[in-house]
């Protein structure tokens, strides 16, 4: 909800009049009425009156059933639901090239509309308690946690979790869930915690809080969030980053998985490696420069971008005993550089689950640096672009006149200005110019 308060917001006081479908118990529906929005309640429309833009994809209420019905000559998905909606009459899907790069092997019937910096827009919530300083000061040891819905939270997730329990002594893991409210519930998951060697004293499993402040305040309790994965957490993760909790997540091979990383690099906790470009791949297929020539920037980059592919395979393979021996030794007699290094390096943002389990050692070996950030966080993340509407709202508002007119320039049989304005709009991999050749030096081959 609060990502999409930031649009409707901004739109309502903008040169645009919105029109809002949705089951009209939902008290967001109230809060747009009052900001001269038209809200509509489902129960009383017919379909073909709805509105073509389903923003959830396949889950509750969706109305995916009149999508396909192509109610609106351009139709589009965006937020809420990380995979494609199936259906050919759904034109596109917003999203970025963090979350979805150039060359994805995941598959959508959707054209994919990278938009320009995070494919999201963050609004705080109004009631937001202050930050609080960081548990570890007082309590003497880590806590790290995580708010995402339990279905997120996998055997193989709580198994690197146990990994990174293991590996910082005395840490503690903070989780909290509606079914937690059940002692059933809670049962199982200490149950499957305990197979994974993490001790029942070392969890604590709290249920839903009674309203959003108090929910927001949870955030005290921990040091250090930690991401799910292959599915990682979205509102999740805003609410942590501005509660001051740094969040630690594991990059992937689809959308649902590179949320985080997306996330974390709108806020400047983490600078990925720039995409390859058309030029670049052109002169990568061309054949090979002499033996003597000064090697280029150009080749650093193709070095770099093969090194990240090869941690990046390394996502989804299992945590061996050596891996979590390397992690361990982080923390271990003369493991302070290699700490420092390896969070220099990735930041908050792991490549395979044993840079996962690493980069949470490394991060809870310093708690001077992690309250530091927690009081910097909020901040930092308000003048971050993940905060700002505005441009946010420009931008958007660009990619649905540049889809509108790539339609109309179809329709008309123009196919070159159909191609401008897909590109424009994000359709199309940035044609960037190629970077300047190598200084030549003397040199006998």
């Amino acid at each position: 909800m609060l990502l999409l308060r930031t649009l409707w917001l901004r739109s309502a006081t903008h040169d645009r009049n919105i029109s809002c479908v949705a089951p009209g118990t939902q008290c967001y529906v109230h809060h747009l009425a009052s900001l001269h929005t038209y809200c509509f309640p489902i129960p009383n429309l017919v379909p073909h009156a709805l509105a073509p833009y389903p923003f959830l994809g396949h889950t509750a209420n969706n109305r995916l059933g009149v999508m396909a019905r192509r109610p609106a000559p351009v139709q589009l998905t965006w937020i809420g639901y990380p995979n494609s909606t199936g259906l050919k009459a759904v034109d596109y899907r917003l999203t970025d090239d963090v979350c979805d790069p150039w060359d994805t092997k995941q598959t959508f019937v959707e054209e994919l509309v990278r938009l320009p910096g995070c494919f999201l827009c963050y609004s705080p919530a109004v009631d937001a308690p202050p930050v609080a300083p960081a548990p570890a000061l007082a309590n003497g040891y880590i806590t790290f946690g995580s708010f995402n819905n339990l279905a997120k939270i996998t055997p193989q997730v709580l198994r690197i979790w146990g990994a990174v329990l293991a590996a910082v002594p005395r840490s503690r893991l903070v989780l909290k869930n509606k079914p937690f409210a059940c002692e059933a519930a809670r049962g199982h998951v200490l149950q499957q915690l305990a197979a994974v060697g993490v001790e029942s004293w070392r969890v604590d499993l709290l249920p839903l809080a009674p309203g959003n402040a108090e929910h927001l305040a949870t955030y005290a309790l921990m040091d250090i969030s930690l991401d799910p994965f292959p599915y990682a957490g979205t509102t999740t993760t805003t609410e942590s980053l501005f509660m001051g909790v740094p969040c630690l997540t594991m990059a992937g091979h689809c959308h649902a998985h590179n949320v985080g990383v997306s996330l974390l690099t709108a806020v400047g906790l983490h600078r990925p490696a720039k995409p390859q470009n058309r030029i670049l791949q052109q002169q990568a297929a061309a054949p090979a420069s002499p033996s003597c020539a000064v090697p280029s920037a150009t080749s650093d980059h193709h070095q770099q971008r093969a090194g990240e592919a090869e941690n990046s395979s390394m996502s989804s393979s299992p945590l061996s005993t050596s891996n979590c021996a390397v992690a361990g030794d982080v923390c271990a007699s003369g493991g302070a550089a290699a700490a420092a290094g390896l969070v220099s390096r990735s930041g908050w943002v792991a490549h395979s689950e044993a840079e996962y389990v690493a980069l949470a050692v490394a991060h809870a070996s310093d708690v001077k640096t992690l309250a530091e950030l927690r009081y910097s966080l909020r901040e930092r993340m308000l003048a971050s672009p993940l905060c700002n509407a505005p441009v946010f709202l420009r931008r958007l508002e660009g990619v649905y006149r540049s889809l509108w007119r790539r339609h109309c320039f179809t329709l008309s049989g123009d196919s070159a200005a159909a191609d401008a304005a897909a590109e424009a709009a994000g359709l199309r991999q940035p044609l960037l110019a190629a970077p300047a050749p190598a200084t030549a030096v003397s040199a006998t081959c």
